[in-house]
């Protein structure tokens, strides 16, 4: 016949509080850290201690703390034997102790292992995972905030420890984040990251904190309440503006495509930002874009390219499902299907609309070094392209379409692209709205 399982109990020893578990004419007494004042009543019994609920009693100042320290005690304690009586096996109040000391030194050593430290254990586990799906493009974020957190370091002259990972060191990141990173060699400090990030960023920089955390927790590592403050201090501090986009017209377009150039680097940048308006591609993919994927489509006979984005590989797994307009496959033909690759495209586009007098109208954005107003052709960079493609098609393109030709899974990823400067075509509206009269 199987034991009956043997729980541990709690109660006072002298003023201290601790864990008691016998077995064998052997007995544990131990320590949960609480401790009540001496006082007794003419039975014995302390004054603080609650014997029937086994628990401080509600009239001692910081009780509910006491009581949550001796229950995650007691739980853990309990949860050991039970995991050990369900395999048939008991345990000696020695084998307890030494299982509580080794917990209690875990939590200890926890605490003070250097959170730099675990950041680049985390970074090396999501590059693994990028490198494996074919994604290693999406692990720039998380390099970037290592840099970051390397770089607030060097400044503070301290390495932080996970006990420190708290709303102090939150606000001190951000505060960095958002001043200059000025090098100084007489005093050792040389910095990788920039500084005086917009909020756009700060915001993806804490993104990738809170992934950090999430990691830590499930390494128990790091309790839940911290994660949650961390949330809250993000949605708090960190405000994003709407930022004013730059985006294309199709009859811009149009004339960029039709402008000659005679730099034949110029006219090939010009070639892949036009492809890009066209399809919507990301630069990524426009680099691994294969004409093998186009398919002819068997409704209508246009040619649709139907491939899965790298950025959503080893996730959503959608495809882009890009229907190829004549413009798009004339750049192809002329390149032979082997589209063209510029290093610094960039900066290789503002020379390239900078060079066609097209865009050279101010804008209200700022450029934060030199504090003016930048020209419309030095906003544009090359993904401004995928801009341009769905604030284009949103307004005359079924959304569930348009999100199919992206290979968006959620709406308000799509949303975030579109230009909402352009001017609203009325006439949808009026010719709905408007009561029709007859003759």
């Amino acid at each position: 016949m199987k034991p009956k399982l043997k729980l541990v109990g709690v109660k006072p020893n002298n003023t201290s509080i601790v864990i008691y578990y016998s077995k064998n004419g052997k007995e544990l007494r131990f320590p949960t850290g609480v401790k009540i004042s001496p006082e007794k009543y003419k039975n014995g019994n302390f004054s603080d201690w609650d014997y029937k609920a086994n628990r401080v009693k509600p009239s001692v100042d910081g009780y509910e703390e006491m009581n949550a320290k001796i229950e995650k005690l007691e739980a853990k304690a309990n949860g050991k034997l039970k995991s050990f009586f369900d395999k048939d096996v008991s345990i000696a109040p020695d084998e307890l102790k030494q299982f509580l000391l080794s917990e209690d030194e875990k939590s200890i050593a926890s605490k003070n292992s250097l959170i730099l430290d675990l950041y680049l254990e985390f970074h090396e586990v999501k590059k693994d995972k990028f490198t494996a799906t074919g994604t290693i493009d999406s692990l720039k974020d998380f390099t970037s905030t290592l840099n970051l957190i390397k770089d607030y370091e060097t400044l503070k002259e301290t390495k932080y420890k996970i006990y420190q990972f708290d709303k102090d060191w939150f606000r001190g990141l951000l505060n960095f984040m958002r001043l200059p990173h000025i090098n100084s060699l007489s005093e050792n400090k040389i910095y990788k990251t920039d500084g005086s990030l917009n909020p756009k960023t700060c915001k993806k920089r804490f993104d990738v904190i809170i992934q950090f955390a999430e990691y830590l927790r499930e390494k128990k590592m790091l309790e839940l309440d911290v994660i949650v403050e961390l949330k809250k201090f993000r949605r708090s501090e960190i405000k994003v503006p709407k930022l004013t986009k730059v985006t294309l017209t199709l009859d811009e377009v149009f004339a960029l495509y039709d402008f000659e150039f005679t730099d034949k680097v110029l006219e090939q940048i010009r070639d892949t930002f036009v492809f890009i308006c066209l399809t919507g591609l990301r630069y990524g993919d426009y680099l691994a874009f294969d004409s093998k994927f186009i398919k002819v489509s068997k409704t209508n006979g246009n040619k649709v390219y139907e491939r899965i984005a790298k950025k959503t590989k080893g996730t959503s797994g959608l495809a882009y499902k890009i229907p190829m307009c004549k413009i798009a496959l004339d750049i192809l033909a002329k390149y032979d299907n082997k589209l063209p690759k510029v290093p610094h495209y960039n900066e290789r586009i503002k020379d390239a609309l900078a060079e066609t007098k097209l865009f050279d109208e101010p804008t209200q954005i700022v450029d934060k070094k030199t504090n003016e107003e930048k020209l419309r052709y030095e906003c544009v960079s090359m993904h401004k392209g995928r801009d341009t493609f769905i604030t284009n098609l949103v307004d005359v393109t079924p959304l569930n379409q348009l999100m199919k030709y992206t290979g968006h899974s959620k709406l308000s990823t799509l949303q975030g692209y579109v230009d909402s400067s352009r001017d609203v075509d009325s006439e949808p509206l009026i010719t709905t709205f408007n009561r029709k009269t007859n003759g």
